[in-house]
């Protein structure tokens, strides 16, 4: 550990050609740790737990805290905080580990809970969500773009790319290339405005020269020119008729529109509508009789009335009047 401003190196977090300390043994698997002050300097101490059920605790210049570790039963991985549970102005350590249904409360009776400086003395109380530490669900927990590939479906000779991401990307660039070719051939280079179909979720689609299979691949370029490359994917593509499917509603779970993919063999009168657990019908999302192939529906999250959805379940079924049938679920975070 290191000095933010400085970079020296931090007493009792190792020095000279070690920046690091060793908390547990080699063979412990660390967690998230919390950051909160149980010795009343202050500052902030460091709780960390380790997937043998230890939790470890030690001051901001390394040294340990009295007490600790502490053992439990299970994997202590974001189980923890630091605050004053009980409001007796004192802080308590919760701890929580996985496969143990049982909470341990510690309390900490010498020390005063420092409520005038909460920000500086409890800065980082308990793992929230993400790696932000927000605590919205709306916040992705991971960075799409840049570790996994996009979703493709294809249809006939087309292939549709989905993905998201609420990083603020210059530009998208879509590589492919054929299952027995090591070639990479540029397919798309675009503004994400231009693509953008629904609260940072993007769509592409490709035309691919022939049946069989192809490898895509995406790019996400920042405004520095700087890219973040996602790992490859693989669709195979055929001439084949289309069957009735109703295809997996995405994203879910979505904070804003989603996009709703149908595939109709022939064209028949067809009704896709969004019903709750108990099978009233809230809002109909397309009404109609539309040609053979794919069709991408998107619906914005509001019922009949142009309200939008609170938080829950949903299902999305398609019904066409020769009998076909098939739902979908959704789930819509507020």
């Amino acid at each position: 550990m290191r000095d933010a401003i400085t970079g020296a190196f931090k007493p009792g977090f190792g020095s000279g050609l070690q920046d690091w300390k060793q908390v547990a043994p080699i063979d412990r698997r660390l967690n998230s740790p919390v950051l909160g002050d149980l010795t009343g300097d202050g500052i902030a101490d460091i709780v960390i737990g380790d997937a043998k059920g230890n939790v470890w605790g030690f001051e901001g210049d390394g040294t340990p805290l009295p007490g600790f570790p502490v053992q439990v039963q299970g994997n202590v991985a974001a189980g923890l905080a630091i605050w004053d549970i009980d409001r007796d102005n004192h802080p308590n350590l919760l701890i929580q580990a996985d496969g143990n249904i049982q909470t341990t409360i510690l309390d900490f009776p010498t020390v005063l809970f420092d409520w005038a400086n909460v920000r500086t003395a409890y800065p980082w109380p308990a793992f929230r969500h993400d790696a932000n530490n927000s605590g919205s669900a709306h916040t992705p927990a991971v960075v799409p773009v840049g570790l996994q590939a996009p979703d493709l479906t294809a249809s006939g000779l087309q292939v549709e790319l989905l993905w998201q991401t609420d990083l603020p990307y210059a530009r998208f660039r879509i590589e492919r290339r054929a299952l027995d070719d090591a070639t990479w051939t540029l397919v798309g280079d675009h503004r994400p405005g231009d693509i953008l179909v629904g609260t940072g979720t993007y769509r592409v689609v490709d035309t691919v020269p022939s049946e069989g299979g192809w490898y895509y691949r995406l790019s996400a370029i920042d405004e520095t020119g700087g890219a973040s490359i996602s790992s490859e994917s693989m669709i195979r593509v055929a001439l084949s008729p289309l069957e009735f499917t109703l295809h997996p509603v995405r994203p879910t779970p979505a904070s804003g529109a989603v996009q709703v993919q149908l595939d109709l063999p022939r064209s028949v009168q067809t009704t896709v509508r969004l019903i709750d657990a108990g099978g009233r019908k809230l809002a109909t999302l397309f009404e109609g009789a539309p040609s053979a192939g794919r069709h991408l529906i998107t619906f914005d999250g509001r019922d009949a009335d142009g309200t939008l959805l609170p938080a829950g379940v949903y299902f999305v079924e398609a019904s066409t009047r020769d009998g076909a049938r098939q739902t979908q679920r959704v789930v819509f975070l507020r």
